[in-house]
């Protein structure tokens, strides 16, 4: 029914969502990303899956999530307002 093809369309979005926020961001900077925040990976395992400098990590990391920031406060959200500080 248009129940699935809703469920679908939703995915898709989402999908689109999460292409452009790692475009954005980039590769590298994404996978750190994906590891610490998504995966709960600790910084020092993820800088050792990635084979860079534990010392590096932390400041991926941050440069990552000020990428990530920087793009979502392009973006609008259908509706909802993103709090600043």
């Amino acid at each position: 029914g248009s129940g699935t093809n809703r469920l679908s369309d939703v995915k898709c979005d989402a999908m689109a969502r999460v292409n452009a926020a790692r475009a954005h961001v980039g590769n590298g900077p994404w996978r750190i990303l994906e590891l610490v925040v998504i995966e709960n990976i600790s910084l020092e395992k993820a800088a050792a899956r990635m084979r860079i400098n534990p010392r590096g990590a932390l400041p991926a990391l941050e440069g990552a999530l000020d990428s990530l920031d920087a793009h979502y406060s392009k973006t609008k959200f259908h509706g909802q307002h993103r709090e600043t500080d």
